[in-house]
């Protein structure tokens, strides 16, 4: 390649490169050749003399030693490349200021004193790579691999990432003075561990499996640290007070302890955390060894009062599988997360209110609010009764996201001990969501009432998904003021629980009737409720215009939605599964944008629609009927049938039918089946597939005296229903052999048994007319049969 004068060139992929590629390019600045395939490097390379930049990633190169000519190389990218070791001539790049060597997993070797030799280098980035660092103490003629030591020498040296097996090789290394950017993983971590929180730019995790004096370059690495994960701790008591001697962290922002077994709390009312907003706790055993705490009759939240000096900067608490610890927060505590945006509990067994409420906290009424909490997510807590045992209003003024799962001995939000009822509700008017989109509730067995009745106008007005599943003993879902006022709702699923109704009476039941508008629900799933009886007890009108799917197995629901006059208008799917006794029967507005109807199990169903119900579903495109035993006729735009053994016709009465883009029909395992229908049967082709097994009866017949099928050409097409159009198109063409035509652009050839292809010549000249029409139809055919159709 002759271009003296090109600065950059990238190449990608498996492509050879002759030797003597680069020989005439020696004012190249910049190589890329990012993921080639080759053993090694071409000759020619060493022609770039100029070179400041060179990027191999991901490259399945061997042998690099060519690399040592590149004297004037600064940055060198090798991340995810094949080689296994580091030639001796990389000693030779005394210019790089930049050496990348990310995820080179097959690395093992770099020799002795290559690294030190980079006295310029700048940035090191060697994560989830290398890990055999030589320890101290070795004599250099047996060194085979480099040493922490030499990191010593490159005073230029501002960021590395780096993993070190054996945290004994730190403390008297003096090379984290100049860093300022870095990632370091001490301990016997894989390499998911170097998945980047990019919030931070200095991560220490350490991994202590003994118990280890922290000095010298440990000790001024935690102190610069902005992100620090701790794990194993042995022998640690008291975070960070013990592991830094109390001195304060000024740059912590993030801090995830895991499996401290001997921790026993987080006293940290000492140490200054000015910029700290993110805490995560994983399966550490509180109080285990704490004689205090198991004498102690009060027993002690995680956090004490002096904490809240630096508490009020947290943005994420997050709290897992602490299996000793009973309290969580006092109330001043609580009060104090006013930048909180996210807080997790879950798999602590021991817990059992959140908010623990002290002696001297019972005169004050104030509120507790997390103005700025958006997601809350409690789950695996099985002693949890109570969110907060006291009687506070909680306020989530910007809460989004509510998640309580297995949670069986939950029964209140907050502690109702004045309810004289004995009917304990999950929510009462003492917490408000005004803000709340999406509320999962699982697993919550003594739970039996979801909603107090007194809530304000508009307190879950922004709610969009509700799914509730498992709870046995939830009578009902919603009072009458929350189901009236769900302007947003779009899913909501109740399932396995023991509900009885989905919209109490409360004090009783109204004498007018009401009218429940859910006017964004497009999924509604209701099933494995055994106890369910109705949506509401008293007269109600629903209306829910947008409903796509409907799932549910409850026989009393689906009455509702086949007697009501619903108005189901953009609903594009709704497949009724698993009903016992039910008949549909729809207004004349009903199920017009029904694609999809599955039937199965209506042990008890008869027929499935009336003939005023067929004339409705002109967007129907697969029907199927299963497993229902007592059906004895189906009434519908054709499909499937399968086991209803008690089925003797598709309609038994006269009436005509239309199947114009029907081209499977599968009847199997219905015995008694003796016709299709008595009265006529149209449609466009003689269907493709028509398997029709175990129809003892012998006389149902694909084509009798009253079945022809009589094709009739699809309507001018005017913008509308295009997808619809489309396939009756492609159907009207397949009846007369026409389709491999309009595949292969060729001319049809004039058949006078075809009057069809006769009429379409005769209208050629119209092909300049409906321009509209003609730009849809060209997806599926040419131009010459287009025109001629559409005339």
């Amino acid at each position: 390649m002759e271009c003296s004068g090109l600065s950059f060139f990238h190449m990608a992929g498996a492509v050879k490169i002759p030797p003597n590629f680069f020989k005439q390019t020696e004012g190249l600045k910049v190589l890329d050749l990012f993921g080639t395939q080759f053993p090694s490097l071409p000759e020619s390379i060493i022609h770039l003399t100029d070179l400041r930049m060179l990027c191999l990633k991901e490259c399945a190169v061997d042998d690099i030693t060519i690399l040592g000519e590149l004297k004037n190389l600064e940055i060198l990218d090798l991340s995810k490349s094949g080689i296994k070791e580091l030639p001796m001539e990389m000693a030779q790049l005394t210019q790089l200021r930049l050496l990348d060597l990310s995820w080179c997993t097959k690395l093992e070797i770099i020799p002795p004193n290559v690294l030190s030799s980079l006295s310029k280098l700048e940035e090191l980035y060697m994560g989830g790579s290398f890990v055999e660092w030589e320890k101290e103490g070795v004599v250099e003629t047996e060194r085979k691999n480099a040493s922490l030591d030499e990191l010593n020498n490159l005073p230029c040296l501002t960021t590395l990432y780096v993993h070190i097996l054996d945290a004994q090789m730190i403390p008297k290394h003096q090379f984290v003075e100049t860093l300022d950017k870095y990632n370091i993983c001490v301990g016997d971590y894989n390499r998911f561990v170097w998945v980047q929180n990019h919030e931070c730019s200095r991560t220490l995790k350490l991994k202590l499996c003994i118990n280890i004096y922290l000095e010298n370059g440990l000790k001024m690495l935690l102190i610069k640290t902005e992100d620090l994960r701790l794990e194993g701790l042995e022998g640690i008591k008291n975070v960070l007070v013990e592991l830094n001697n109390g001195k304060d962290l000024p740059h912590l922002k993030r801090l995830h302890v895991k499996n401290g077994m001997h921790v026993q709390y987080i006293k940290m009312d000492k140490i200054g955390f000015s910029e700290l907003c993110f805490i995560k706790l994983t399966n550490l055993r509180f109080c285990s060894q704490d004689k205090r705490c198991s004498m102690s009759s009060k027993p002690l939240p995680l956090f004490n009062k002096q904490t809240c000096h630096w508490i009020t900067n947290l943005r994420s608490l997050i709290i897992k599988g602490c299996g000793k610890l009973e309290h969580l927060l006092s109330p001043s505590l609580a009060r104090s997360l006013v930048q909180l945006q996210c807080f997790k509990i879950e798999d602590c067994k021991c817990l059992r209110d959140i908010i623990l409420i002290e002696e001297i906290e019972e005169e004050r009424k104030d509120v507790i609010c997390f103005p700025r909490l958006n997601s809350l997510r409690i789950g695996g807590l099985p002693n949890l009764i109570f969110f907060s045992s006291g009687n506070h209003n909680i306020e989530f003024p910007l809460l989004e996201e509510l998640w309580i799962e297995r949670c069986p001995n939950f029964i209140e939000f907050i502690s109702q001990s004045s309810n004289q009822s004995g009917m304990h509700a999950l929510f009462s008017e003492k917490v408000a969501f005004p803000r709340l989109e999406k509320m999962t509730i699982n697993k919550l067995r003594n739970v039996k009432m979801m909603f107090h009745n007194n809530f304000a106008p508009g307190s879950f007005q922004n709610l969009r998904e509700i799914r509730v599943e498992g709870c046995g003993s939830l009578k009902n879902l919603f009072p009458v003021s929350i189901a009236k006022d769900l302007p947003q709702l779009e899913d909501l699923c109740i399932t396995n629980c023991g509900v009885e109704e989905i919209v109490s009476n409360g004090e009783g039941v109204e004498k007018q009737p009401v009218r429940f508008e859910f006017p964004q629900v497009s999924s509604l799933e209701v099933t494995s409720l055994k106890e369910f009886k109705c949506f509401y007890e008293g007269q109600r009108t629903i209306v829910w215009p947008l409903l796509k799917k409907l799932k549910t197995d409850c026989s009393a629901l689906l009455k509702i939605v086949a007697s009501e006059h619903l108005r189901l208008i953009q609903g594009n799917e709704q497949p009724v599964l698993l009903v016992e006794e039910i008949n549909i029967t729809v207004s004349s507005s009903s199920l017009q944008n029904l694609t999809t109807l599955n039937v199965s199990y209506c042990q008890m169903m008869t027929n499935l629609v009336t003939p005023l119900v067929v004339k409705n579903l002109v967007q129907l495109t697969r029907m199927s009927v299963a497993r229902c035993t007592k059906m004895t006729e189906i009434v519908g735009n054709g499909g499937d049938c399968h086991q209803t053994i008690s089925l003797t016709s598709f309609c038994s009465r006269n009436y005509t039918f239309n199947f114009p883009c029907l081209e499977e029909l599968f009847v199997e395992h219905c015995p008694r089946l003796k016709t299709f229908t008595e009265g006529v049967l149209l449609s466009l082709v003689p269907m493709q597939r028509w398997p029709c097994t175990t129809c003892k009866g012998g006389h149902a017949r694909r084509n009798s005296s009253k079945q022809c099928f009589s094709p009739a050409a699809p309507p001018v097409f005017n913008g509308d229903g295009f997808h619809i159009w489309l396939v009756k198109m492609k159907t009207y063409l397949q009846a007369f052999d026409l389709w491999e035509v309009v595949n292969t652009d060729a001319e049809p050839a004039p058949l006078r048994a075809n009057p069809t292809v006769a009429q379409i010549r005769q209208h050629a000249d119209e092909r300049t007319k409906r321009h509209k029409a003609m730009s849809c139809i060209q997806n599926c055919v040419s131009d010459v049969i287009f025109t001629r159709i559409m005339a």
